[in-house]
């Protein structure tokens, strides 16, 4: 009788091949389970590189969004930060927040001042200014360019996408309809318009508040 070959004799003991125990296993059902193994093994690696693809893809168009808004906003690359007080500043620790006039302030709020590289105004909050008497000052300008806006007829999107020749019409008729709310009975034909806006925005806050107070 001639002897088999080794890889014949071992084709027939893993044919043979079981292992006790609650239901024996053959190697023909072990390779069988093998292949629905590997087969899952397959489909879940895909799964995972379709999800290491779509978590790319949300990536890239999070990026498309953010620098749509960074134009939109026309937010100026060259504006410069300031490290001071242990967190970033848009302006550094010496910075005054102006006593200026209400057309000055229009132009400072959506434009920033570009010789000392500030951004927009509109961007400050009350921990950018390390001044006291600074932060109640930002806190007036908020509230008159708020007042100014709402009586601009636009949203500030809208007003920021403007060029600066419609931005300053803009502020002269919001300028004019805000005046007639605080004195309804003056003559605004009488008020030079080469002239709009030269009153504090300070002097335009307390003039707001003290026509809100004659309210009825």
């Amino acid at each position: 009788m001639m002897k088999k070959q080794p890889e014949e004799l071992k084709a027939v003991l893993l044919e043979n091949f079981s292992i006790n125990g609650a239901m024996p296993i053959t190697y023909t059902q072990v390779q069988d389970m093998m292949s629905v193994i590997e087969q899952r093994s397959q489909v879940r690696e895909q799964r995972l590189l379709d999800a290491i693809q779509s978590h790319y893809d949300v990536q890239a168009n999070t990026h498309s969004a953010a620098q749509t808004n960074h134009n939109i906003n026309d937010i100026n690359a060259n504006d410069r930060t300031w490290t001071w007080g242990g967190r970033f500043h848009p302006v550094g620790e010496d910075f005054r927040f102006p006593k200026t006039d209400c057309r000055k302030l229009w132009d400072l709020w959506w434009d920033g001042n570009a010789l000392k590289r500030y951004g927009p105004y509109r961007l400050l909050q009350s921990f950018d200014l390390s001044i006291a008497a600074d932060q109640q000052i930002l806190s007036r300008a908020k509230f008159v360019m708020n007042k100014l806006i709402e009586h601009s007829g636009q949203d500030r999107r809208n007003i920021m996408s403007l060029p600066i020749k419609d931005r300053d019409d803009c502020f002269e008729s919001s300028f004019m309809t805000l005046h007639r709310t605080i004195y309804p009975n003056a003559d605004v034909t009488l008020i030079d318009k080469r002239r709009i806006g030269d009153l504090s925005f300070i002097t335009l806050y307390d003039q707001i508040k003290k026509a809100a107070k004659n309210v009825p």
